[in-house]
């Protein structure tokens, strides 16, 4: 639930008491228009118009997302979107990430590094609470390249409650500009990810809630807790309903705007 100009909107749920990932049927489950452009830098584009109170969301949004495959070989993603109402908007991207391939095993080794210097405090739902946790001297400070398994193995009570990371990092410094905010490295395979964005932070999600009942990978892989990471360059979950916190409001006459850039490198 919100209130945007005076007027309170009750949010489709898909997931117990949140609107995680947009609601019932996010724009994850609807079909996108798409369009290629080829080059030096091919594009996959892809359009999608969200009517006035698709899960209970104002205004009529027109949303394109671009997927370009630049010259030097990273891959960009640009959201960009249009209301013609006052409305709520928050896009990311949801990919997992395994460097040493679907077949590697668990990501514990992994390392990071994350230029956060707190994160979002949460309830016992993962939605914040207003508060923020310094994360100097916790399982969530990664400002000098750490390894990931080493969180799983602490007796943090919040990694236990939730399995493994599930956080909102805050970006530290942040001035609205694409910036690189972190790195994901795999030390066996030489493989190393950098994440470049204009967003002011980055949810940190392992894969806790995977199973090894769900759909199985590719060549019959079987999925498995901690067996991918993710990195979600957003704005604060939740900041609706917290004074100081992003600004997620879309305005007509206003564009929605933000990129995020995936580089990978190979390091010795």
């Amino acid at each position: 639930r919100f209130t945007l100009d005076g007027a309170t909107y009750d949010l489709y749920k898909n997931d117990g008491n949140n609107t995680l990932h947009g609601g019932k049927t996010g724009f994850d489950k609807k079909i996108w228009n798409a369009d290629t452009s080829d080059g030096d830098e091919p594009k996959l584009i892809l359009s999608y118009t969200s009517a006035d109170g698709e899960e209970n969301f104002p205004g009529t949004l027109s949303v394109k997302v671009t997927y370009t495959l630049t010259k030097d070989g990273p891959v960009s993603i640009h959201y960009e979107a249009t209301t013609d109402k006052p409305t709520v908007v928050s896009m990311t991207n949801h990919s997992y990430f395994n460097l040493g391939g679907v077949k590697s095993g668990v990501i514990d080794d992994d390392t990071l590094w994350l230029d956060s210097d707190k994160i979002n405090s949460v309830d016992g739902e993962l939605i914040p609470d207003g508060n923020y946790i310094d994360v100097a001297g916790t399982s969530y400070d990664f400002r000098a390249e750490k390894r990931i398994g080493d969180g799983f193995a602490s007796d943090c009570k919040m990694m236990q409650d939730f399995c493994g990371y599930d956080n909102n990092f805050v970006i530290r410094d942040y001035d609205g500009r694409v910036k690189h905010i972190a790195t994901l490295t795999d030390k066996k395979t030489g493989i190393a990810l950098e994440c470049h964005t204009d967003a002011p932070c980055v949810q940190i999600y392992t894969g806790n809630m995977i199973k090894p009942s769900d759909p199985a990978f590719k060549g019959g892989v079987t999925q498995y807790r901690h067996c991918a990471v993710c990195l979600e360059t957003q704005a604060m979950p939740d900041s609706m309903n917290h004074e100081g916190f992003t600004n997620v409001v879309l305005r007509p006459g206003e564009k929605y705007d933000t990129t995020t850039v995936f580089a990978f490198k190979t390091v010795e």
